[in-house]
């Protein structure tokens, strides 16, 4: 992730609420070639490597032009995985998609993707 994201972020470990501040794609992040959108989704897990046992949380999904404008970027989880015991696990997931007659599709080798394990409490 380090080598795909240039800008800092903030992390929420007790809400998973992440913020990006006046992120500028084109500035603060890789963009994949030929790539006109991104989008940014964090996820949270609780796993109990005990047993077995994980619950997920996904985010909503921000989606931005691949451009110079700056945006801030606001992601929330409806609600806290509720597994009794494990540890909380956080993922944040950049993807890459081109946009072709209004309709946006991933790339097709996904090879600028990228999905990183950004805390571990």
């Amino acid at each position: 992730m380090s080598g795909i994201l240039f800008k800092p972020y903030t992390l929420n470990t007790t809400t998973g609420a992440l913020d990006i501040v006046d992120l500028v794609p084109i500035m603060d992040v890789a963009v994949a070639p030929g790539s006109t959108h991104m989008s940014i989704t964090s996820g949270w897990a609780k796993v109990d490597f005990g047993t077995g046992e994980f619950e997920t949380s996904l985010s909503n999904t921000v989606n931005l032009p691949a451009n110079g404008t700056a945006a801030t970027v606001n992601l929330t989880h409806a609600a806290a995985p509720t597994l009794a015991t494990g540890i909380h696990v956080f993922v944040l997931l950049i993807e890459f998609f081109q946009e072709v007659n209004g309709i946006q599709y991933s790339l097709k080798n996904g090879g600028y993707n990228s999905l990183a394990v950004i805390e571990v409490v």
